[in-house]
């Protein structure tokens, strides 16, 4: 609210005019159920070993039989988005397996820390998020920086904690559209521009370092999650 109070000032919202029902319909109710109980099947896959296709599967079928679901809305996969993700999953996948990974953050290990300290963390956060720069992806570049940092500095910190770190450096993190598949959907479809993206990215980007070092660490370290924090 506050980036974008210029944007806002004198933007008036209908409401829906059906505003004055309450509640869910029956065939709603039923859909929440189905979205419910696949999310849990997700979940608890260690448990029954149910592949998760299988239950997306079955989802999808149960949301045909209420009639949520109809022949004609296949046209509305976006289907430049799926291929998107295809390859956000294979990179990221295929750069850890053939070893191009662990290579690119050798460099790094000079400058690692060998103390939990401020510069530790600011350069796991500041690597993190110039890795997210040049692949885009949240999901390539999690797949990447997660194992690297693991192997680098693992003995550090728990794992744990550092995967925790990487993915609150990251996920938040989204200065251009395609640096974020929400993002990129909403400027592909004419909702908002990319200079908006930017506008509250960079907003965002000094946040994560303010919300890391005085909420996250401390909350880790009353958890004795990590040791005392060196400056």
């Amino acid at each position: 609210c506050f980036v974008f109070r210029k944007d806002m000032f004198g933007v008036h919202f209908a409401s829906p005019e059906n505003a004055a029902e309450k509640g869910l319909s029956s065939k709603q109710k039923v859909l929440v159920a189905i979205v419910i109980a696949t999310m849990v099947f997700w979940m608890s896959k260690p448990l029954h070993g149910i592949s998760e296709n299988i239950v997306t599967l079955v989802a999808v079928a149960a949301m045909f039989a209420i009639g949520f679901l109809k022949l004609s809305d296949y046209d509305c996969i976006d289907i430049g988005t799926l291929v998107f993700l295809s390859a956000a999953y294979a990179i990221g996948g295929s750069l850890t397996a053939s070893g191009i990974a662990s290579q690119t953050f050798v460099a790094l290990n000079i400058g690692f820390p060998s103390d939990f300290s401020i510069p530790f963390v600011l350069l796991v956060v500041v690597s993190s998020m110039a890795l997210h720069l040049i692949l885009g992806s949240n999901t390539t570049t999690l797949s990447i920086a997660i194992p690297a940092f693991i192997s680098l500095c693992g003995n550090t910190i728990s794992p744990t904690i550092l995967t925790l770190l990487v993915y609150m450096s990251l996920i938040p993190h989204h200065v251009l559209p395609f640096h974020c598949v929400g993002m990129a959907i909403g400027v592909g479809n004419g909702y908002f521009k990319a200079k908006m993206v930017a506008k509250v990215g960079l907003i965002m980007t000094i946040l994560i370092f303010i919300a890391i070092l005085l909420i996250y660490i401390p909350w880790w370290r009353t958890l004795g999650q990590i040791p005392p924090i060196n400056f």
